[in-house]
C-alpha cells in the first residue's frame, strides 16, 4: 500500500494526574514523509519545564504499516464516540492525521468500543519512535525529577 506523500500525523499522550514533578507528556509528529519528531515535557506545562525534542527517521515499511492501520481502524471516520462528561483521571491521548481531503481526529475520552479501536493506532505511533530515544527521554526525566524533589 502506498503512503500518500502529504500524510501528517500528531499524537499526544499525557500521564494520569499526579503531583509535580512526576507528571509527563509527549507529542509525536509524523510526516510529511518518513520523518518524525517527539516533543517530551517532564512535568506539567504550567510549571515551565524544559521541552526536549528528538527527531527520527521512519522506515518506509513502518510508515506503510501505520497508514494501513489508519485505514483498517477507520481513523478517517467523521466521528468517534466519547464517554459521557464527568469522567476524571487517567491517561489522556488524542490523535490527528490528514492526507489530501481526509482528516482524522480521535479525541480524548473515547467510549470503550472506540477506545479499543484507537488503542492499536496509539501504540503503533509510539513504536515508531526508536527505543533509544524513549530511553534517553526517560533518563532525562528521572534527572529532572531528582532535581525537583
Amino acid at each position: 500500500m502506498s503512503v500518500p506523500p502529504d500524510l501528517t500525523l500528531r499524537y499526544f499522550w499525557a500521564a494520569p494526574t499526579v503531583r509535580p514533578p512526576y507528571h509527563h507528556e509527549y507529542t509525536v509528529t509524523i510526516g510529511p514523509g518518513p520523518q518524525g519528531q517527539v516533543s517530551f515535557i517532564p512535568d506539567y506545562p504550567n510549571h515551565n519545564p524544559p521541552r526536549w525534542l528528538e527527531s527520527f527517521a521512519i522506515p518506509p515499511a513502518s510508515l506503510e504499516a501505520l497508514f494501513a492501520l489508519l485505514l483498517k481502524k477507520e481513523a478517517f471516520r467523521p466521528t468517534w464516540k466519547q464517554r459521557p462528561p464527568g469522567f476524571v483521571g487517567g491517561e489522556q491521548a488524542w490523535l490527528e492525521a490528514s492526507t489530501g481531503e481526509q482528516r482524522a481526529s480521535i479525541p480524548v475520552g473515547l467510549a470503550p468500543g472506540d477506545a479499543s479501536a484507537a488503542q492499536p493506532l496509539f501504540e503503533a505511533v509510539h513504536k515508531l519512535v526508536p527505543q533509544p530515544i524513549w530511553d534517553k527521554l526517560e533518563n532525562q526525566r528521572q534527572e529532572y525529577i531528582k532535581a525537583h524533589t
